[in-house]
């Protein structure tokens, strides 16, 4: 999770197991850090770690806060950041504007990751 601050759910990368992968959503929707969403610093910090293959980033639509909070320019940076090193990226989109998808779906489209909106109840 992440806003200004990120809060990590681990201290490292794990396993996608479908043990860690389960904690690790039940984590997510207890969740309850409120603020602007720093996406790029999120990313930057998980690209850091250099184990990482997998990115699925759950936005909750579009950036507001740090230092890079457009979306075109966020993914111009990930696929330049991440063209010499194998990166998927997927992007889950909890009722975001057409609009919003659209700009976002360029990343996961480009590394051969998945896009899915939903309009999940409130």
């Amino acid at each position: 999770p992440f806003t200004q601050d990120l809060h990590p759910l681990s201290d490292g990368p794990v396993d996608a197991s479908r043990r860690t992968v389960e904690r690790a959503c039940a984590d997510f929707v207890a969740c309850r850090h409120n603020g602007r969403g720093a996406a790029f610093r999120a990313l930057e910090y998980a690209l850091a770690l250099e184990e990482i293959d997998r990115i699925v980033l759950v936005p909750d639509g579009s950036p507001t806060g740090g230092r890079r909070w457009e979306i075109d320019r966020i993914v111009d940076l990930l696929l330049a950041r991440t063209r010499l090193r194998p990166v998927t990226f997927d992007v889950l989109l909890d009722g975001a504007s057409k609009g919003i998808v659209r700009r976002w779906r360029r990343l996961p489209g480009s590394t051969g990751g998945r896009t899915v909106a939903v309009d999940a109840p409130r």
